[in-house]
């Protein structure tokens, strides 16, 4: 993060420049998840994640049945930023300073569950994991296989609880983002006596974000389409108008009182598409807990 200061007539001209990059990969063991247990309530021993369990169901174990699971959410992060800012001399009783800002962001982020067949993890970056060392689960894998005979509801009623409707879909995301953020600012520090300061700030900030469903059809974790389509792109744009207002009394060298009155802002943004309408859509066969 470079900065380069300038003395010019008005003051102090600065510049500064970040640049930053960042890739997590993640790869873990994931325990078992079932839904249709928790809805159908049926006394049984509890699995870890305080789930009732059916006797007959498939063990953990098993192979093909998406119950012997890694887990794996990758982040990737580039960004860049500059700001410009004039600063007044300190050696009056008006000082000031003023400025803009610019950045860009992009973060790819994937989510993927895989089989675990016992013969280590496979370091897996956005693209779905077909065949190889840990191979991405079906939806069918992971919510249905390990119930099947279910007493009571069945094949039938699995399918019809399951919020993926396509069995070949496999248990895996990926979204690209892309965000553009502007900055002014401004602020003003008075000296109203030897020990008291006003100082009026504003700032305006613009937050304009795209994502990018990356993940194809065929893929995405929740069907039939409610959460968007593979190339989708959405857009939201965030802006604010914050001012602040600080008086401060300085009665000696070892207090200040001040008062202060301002407004914040905070972006908005996308979670992973797909992620609340599957939680909703659990929410609604009454799956406890989300």
């Amino acid at each position: 993060s470079p900065r380069v200061d300038w003395d010019i007539e008005l003051g102090t001209l600065s510049s500064i420049t970040s640049s930053d990059t960042l890739d997590h990969v993640t790869a873990a063991e994931q325990f078992a998840y079932y839904p249709f247990v928790q809805v159908a309530g049926v006394p049984g021993p509890r699995h870890p994640a305080t789930v009732l369990v059916p006797p007959f169901a498939q063990t953990l174990h098993d192979p093909g049945t998406g119950q012997n699971l890694t887990f794996g959410q990758n982040r990737f992060h580039d960004a860049w930023s500059q700001e410009l800012r004039i600063t007044s001399p300190d050696d009056g009783p008006l000082q000031w300073i003023g400025g803009v800002y610019f950045a860009e962001t992009d973060l790819d982020v994937m989510i993927a569950i895989n089989n675990d067949l016992g013969v280590g993890f496979q370091e897996q970056r956005t693209a779905p994991n077909i065949g190889g060392i840990n191979p991405t689960a079906t939806w069918t894998q992971r919510f249905i296989a390990p119930l099947v005979p279910f007493p009571g509801i069945g094949l039938a009623g699995a399918l019809a609880l399951n919020p993926n409707t396509n069995p070949n879909a496999l248990a895996y995301n990926f979204d690209s983002n892309h965000n553009t953020a502007y900055a002014v600012f401004g602020q003003l520090n008075y000296d109203l006596t030897d020990s008291l300061e006003l100082s009026a700030a504003l700032r305006y900030d613009r937050d304009e974000r795209e994502l990018t469903i990356m993940a194809p059809d065929q893929f995405l974790p929740v069907f039939a389409f409610p959460s968007g389509r593979g190339g989708d792109v959405r857009t939201a744009d965030f802006d604010s108008v914050q001012p602040k207002v600080t008086l401060s009394w300085r009665p000696n060298e070892d207090w200040t009182v001040y008062g202060t009155y301002a407004e914040g802002f905070r972006s908005g943004g996308f979670n992973l598409s797909g992620v609340a309408v599957g939680v909703a859509t659990l929410v609604g066969a009454g799956v406890p807990g989300l």
